[in-house]
This record gives C-alpha cells, structure tokens and sequence, in this order.
C-alpha cells in the first residue's frame, strides 16, 4: 500500500503557484513612487524655503546691527540685496540636483516565487 502511495506521489505533479498579477504590482510600485516624490518634493521646498528665510534673516540682522554702529544703511542694502540674489542663485542650481538625486525611486520587486 505504501508503495502505491509513493507512486502516486512521484507522478503527481504540483499544483501551479499562483502567480501574482505583476501589471498590477507595477502599477502599484509607480502609485508608491510618484507619492514618494509628491511628498518628498514638498518636504524639501518647505525645508528649503524655512532654511533660507532663517539665514536671510540672520544675515540681514547681522548686518543691521553693524550698520547701526558704523552708520553705513546705503552698504547694507547694497549687501542685502547681493545676498538676497546669491542666496536664490545658490538655490536655483542645487536644488534641481539634490531632488533629482533623492528622488531615483527604485522599488525592488521580488521574484515571482517570493510571494506564494
């Protein structure tokens, strides 16, 4: 009786595993990426723009303290407003490069056999 069972055995085949509808967890992987962007381009501005109004301020009150000692506010707006221009020139070439860099996105998708 064993013997038979073993033969039985041997000649059956597996049942197929089901396979996972992959478009749909491509579609899935772009949905998480695009959202990852989404947020993660908002974060940065919003860092961004809190970092740099934070050091413009800075800078501006440094220099009106120093204006005020050595009585020089035609400098000083001269020197606000070449900051002001490097600060949004400093910005407007690195930030393109560091979202683009933070935002290669890439969702490893396990092999078929991983998720039966």
């Amino acid at each position: 009786m064993f013997h038979l069972l073993g033969d039985q055995l041997k000649n059956s085949q597996p049942a197929p595993a089901a396979q996972p509808n992959l478009p749909n967890l491509e579609s899935l992987k772009q949905e998480i990426c695009a959202s990852f962007r989404t947020s993660l381009v908002a974060a940065i501005k919003e860092q961004v723009i809190s970092i740099l109004q934070q050091e413009i301020t800075n800078q501006i009150q440094q220099r009106v303290r120093q204006a005020m000692q050595q009585n020089v506010i035609p400098q000083l707006q001269q020197y606000i407003s070449a900051e002001v221009h490097r600060a949004v020139s400093d910005v407007t070439t690195s930030l393109p490069n560091i979202i683009r860099s933070t935002l290669q996105c890439q969702l490893q998708v396990p092999p078929a056999a991983a998720l039966s």
